[in-house]
């Protein structure tokens, strides 16, 4: 048996000291860097004919949809990974997340609504569709507090059902400011 003295002893703990700290910082290093890794959720089924990008940010001269769906409001993905839209607004800068994606006619889709500028009491919504349809919200405009979706302004939840497919334009008003999203909706 090899006899160890006392300074030998406490130098190998400090090496193995050592040791085990340089594999705890690596470690948290490692940790770190995977949660800051920025990851999406694939985006939910585009409707027919509705242009769609892949980036959250937005263009400097960005296309806007116009009446009739000529051409529908550009769907992209938002940093909650469901499609968004910029409406055509006056008076406020408008967007629309799709909870869902755009849904076929005859299915129920919940729009979250972002406005700026604009009366939290005053801000209004509904739906023009094809041969003159006019829908009103199955719910809504409800105020938020506010969500992780990354758009200016104040935030509203509504509901519509969209009885036929074709273009639809979700029109929105408040005192001042008036804007549209136009979207395809499916069969």
């Amino acid at each position: 048996m090899a006899f160890v003295s006392p300074q030998m002893e406490f130098s190998m703990l400090a090496k193995r000291q050592h040791f085990l700290w340089l594999i705890f910082y690596t470690l948290m290093i490692l940790v770190l860097a995977a949660c800051s890794t920025n990851t999406s959720a694939p985006a939910s089924r585009v409707a027919q004919g509705s242009p769609h990008t892949s980036s959250s940010t937005a263009s400097p001269t960005p296309r806007l949809g116009a009446p009739g769906c000529r051409p529908p409001s550009p769907l992209d993905t938002s940093n909650l990974g469901f499609l968004e839209a910029r409406g055509t607004a006056t008076g406020t800068q408008l967007w629309a997340l799709f909870l869902g994606g755009v849904p076929p006619a005859g299915t129920e889709i919940k729009i979250i609504w972002r406005a700026t500028d604009v009366s939290t009491l005053q801000f209004r919504a509904n739906a023009l569709g094809p041969r003159g349809l006019h829908v009103q919200p199955l719910f809504g405009p409800e105020l938020h507090s506010g969500s992780d979706w990354q758009r200016p302004g104040g935030e509203w939840g509504t509901g519509f059902w969209f009885l036929v497919a074709g273009c639809w334009d979700l029109h929105v008003t408040d005192e001042d400011a008036v804007g549209d999203v136009w979207i395809v909706v499916p069969r």
